[in-house]
């Protein structure tokens, strides 16, 4: 538990964000590296200000945030990957959360490939399906890299470890048949 120095209420540490300031010495978040002020009243306080400005400044705020968040999607693609897995498991009720680090670990194991066909990876997967029928959680360990080919015609149905082995095999003979590689 944290006070936040704003509002004074007692929050848990998950409501603050990490301290811009780093220890020049030691290349460390000083102190235990959160900011003394919550999420919530950071926000609030960033809306008031914008309330504030006149429309033209407005816009020219609006685009240089949009621009801001476009450069940091493209530099840590993995972050964006979290936040579409969580997005999805938010939409079908399932449980858990991925995180970036999650994501750029199960993505290093793999080496970027598709654990389907093992060619380049684009998206990440849920092994075990996150729908109610195959009860699967939005965790590190039942995400995977794969494909968008595979990843659209990879069921949604949950049959066991076995089955979804057999379906990467089938799914990895079907591209080498599209694609015309011969190994």
């Amino acid at each position: 538990m944290r006070k936040c120095n704003k509002c004074g209420k007692h929050k848990d540490e998950t409501a603050f964000s990490p301290s811009p300031y780093v220890d020049k010495q030691t290349g460390l978040r000083r102190g235990d590296g959160l900011r003394w002020v919550c999420k919530a009243c950071t926000a609030l306080r960033q809306r008031k200000y914008i309330a504030s400005l006149p429309p033209d400044k407005k816009e020219t705020v609006r685009k240089r945030r949009v621009k801001q968040i476009r450069e940091y999607n493209k530099a840590h693609p993995c972050y964006q990957k979290a936040g579409k897995a969580n997005q999805h498991a938010k939409r079908v009720g399932a449980d858990g959360k991925v995180r970036g680090v999650d994501v750029i670990a199960v993505w290093d194991e793999y080496d970027g490939k598709c654990w389907c066909c093992g060619y380049d990876a684009t998206e990440i997967d849920h092994y075990r399906p996150i729908n109610k029928k195959a009860g699967g959680t939005n965790t590190a360990d039942n995400i995977r890299p794969i494909c968008r080919e595979c990843n659209q015609k990879r069921s949604h149905f949950w049959h066991g470890d076995a089955v979804a082995i057999k379906e990467a095999k089938l799914l990895k003979q079907l591209k080498k048949l599209l694609l015309g590689d011969e190994e």
